[in-house]
This record gives structure tokens, sequence and C-alpha cells, in this order.
């Protein structure tokens, strides 16, 4: 079995030593053929060289790809990779000894799923931060597994792209969707999860979920603040809408055209807020209210888009 671990990275330096250093001690079974493909999306930090400095203690091959988005730099590596088998991950997140070895052994134990996903732990710089409650914005913002997610069959919108597999024949149907994940000018959330749910629904693509095959995704001390969670309920709310769009459009009624629901969405939320005293549903608030603002600007786009 051919089994690639793609990693695309844009200035990824404070964390991709440390990422890549967790992989010369992984446990490679007999039987894999493992390599290792970083693709340096038009970075501007040493990212390059400390890629190269890993290329003599890992089976490691450096790509490059000129245009920013995580998805087009995937889709590159997608095109120039012959394997059986796609493991994304990230520039930030550190997989256990045997992540390799667990995945080669789920893969051969369960041959009729495509898509696979593994738990996800945020591996906070000092400690979970107090004001941090609510795990669902850790799900959103950190990319944290559900807590009630068991090993077995799972809906393949649970699976995210931080610690996830796919088998190379789903690939015939489609690559990435290059008009949303991380990208200089219009960063959507959910581009994993717009894959999965597309292989899902249109090529009947079943996904498993290993809730032991574990990987820490490292967060970093600038994104501790409620303006970077913010920030985060901006793009998702951009993500949602663009997945609304294409697969689920709003019947709505629409004013100017955006959904009329938006509207009243961006004040209640905004005004609530502001009275608000307990935390939990303040933090709710202003989620909501930001991520309106992201829906709204997806909207935007994409009527700018169609009237070209």
């Amino acid at each position: 079995m051919k089994l690639s671990l793609v990693i695309a990275t844009h200035n990824g330096s404070k964390t991709l030593s440390t990422v890549l250093d967790s992989y010369t001690r992984q446990n490679i079974p007999d039987g894999l053929n493992f390599k290792i493909y970083i693709v340096d999306n038009a970075s501007t930090d040493n990212t390059k060289s400390i890629i190269e400095s890993f290329q003599h203690t890992l089976p490691l091959t450096y790509l490059y790809e000129p245009k920013p988005g995580k998805n087009t730099a995937l889709n590159t590596a997608i095109k120039a990779i012959e394997t059986d088998v796609y493991l994304f991950t990230d520039d930030d997140v550190i997989p256990n000894p045997d992540f390799i070895k667990n995945w080669y052994e789920i893969l051969n134990k369960h041959p009729q799923y495509q898509i696979y996903g593994g738990r996800v732990e945020p591996k906070y710089p000092a400690g979970k931060p107090d004001w941090l409650t609510l795990e669902w914005i850790e799900m959103v913002c950190f990319a944290k597994s559900k807590s009630n997610l068991t090993t077995g069959p799972v809906d393949a919108g649970e699976v995210f792209g931080n610690n996830m597999l796919v088998r190379e024949a789903l690939f015939e149907h489609g690559l990435f969707d290059e008009n949303t994940g991380p990208s200089p000018t219009s960063y959507g959330m959910g581009s994993e999860t717009e894959f999965n749910i597309r292989m899902s629904t249109q090529f009947g693509a079943l996904a498993y979920f290993s809730s032991e095959n574990q990987v820490e995704h490292i967060i970093q001390p600038n994104q501790m603040s409620l303006k970077w969670i913010n920030s985060r309920a901006e793009k998702f709310g951009r993500g949602q809408a663009y997945l609304e769009i294409k697969y689920q459009p709003y019947s709505g009624p629409f004013l100017s055209g955006l959904p009329r629901y938006l509207y009243s969405k961006l004040v209640v939320s905004k005004i609530k807020s502001i009275f608000e005293s307990n935390h939990n549903r303040k933090l709710k608030l202003s989620w909501d209210y930001y991520e309106t603002i992201g829906r709204i600007a997806a909207y935007k786009m994409h009527n700018q888009n169609k009237n070209k």
C-alpha cells in the first residue's frame, strides 16, 4: 500500500519544525510505502529551508504552489502524487507515535470506506482558557472533534481536514473546491467539509471515524482572544453561506439580494449582546453577530460573481 501524507503550509515556520520532528519518531509498519509531501503555498518566511532540513531524515518531497489558497495547494499535491491513499493534516498538528501504523491497520481492516477521520484535540499554550466554556466554539475554531464521537461509521461532515484520509479513487470525481478554504482574499471555512459532503451525497462515499487515533492541534497564543474568535466566526459564516448557496439554496424572502432574515439576526444579536450579562449567552450572541457578517459578505460576493 502507498500512503502519502500531504501538508499545505503558508508561512508555517513557527510550528513546522515541531510537526516534522514528530514524524521522525513514527512507527512505520513493514509493507507500507509511506511518503511525505509538503506544499509550500507562497511562503515568505523560512518554510522552505525548514522542509529541506528534514529531507535527510524523512521520506519527504518539497512541492511549491505560487497561487495562494490551501485548496489550490492540496490540489497541486493530488495531481503530482501517485498513491493509494492520501493522508491530510496541517503544519500545526502533532501525531502520536503510532499514528501512521494505526491508520495502516484501519485501512486494511475497513476497506469498504473511502473517507477516514481521526480525533483532533486542541493543544493550548498554557492550558485551556477559563473563558472558553463552549465546546462547539472549540470545534469550529480549533477543529476539535465532538466529545461523543465514537469509533465506527460516521457522517462524512464530521471528518476534519487536519486528521483525514481519502482513497485515491475518490478524487476521480473531483478535487477540493478552490473557491473555499483558507486564502488571502476570501477565507470561508469548511473546505474539507464541502469535499466530504459532495463525495458523500453525490457519489455515495462512506466515512469511518477513529476516536483512538488522535492528533494534537497546536493553538497559538494570538488565537487566545475574543478578537480572534470573532474573526473565525466571520470566516465560518462565509463558509456556511457558501455551502448553503451551493447545496441548499435559501427559498425564503430576499431583500436587496440578501436573505431577509440576515438583517434581523444582525441587529438582534448585536443589541442583545450589549445587555447580556451571562458569559455563555454573551459569547453565543457575539458569535452570531460576526457569523452573520460573514454570511452577508458571502452572499454579496456571490451576487457580484453572478452579475459579471
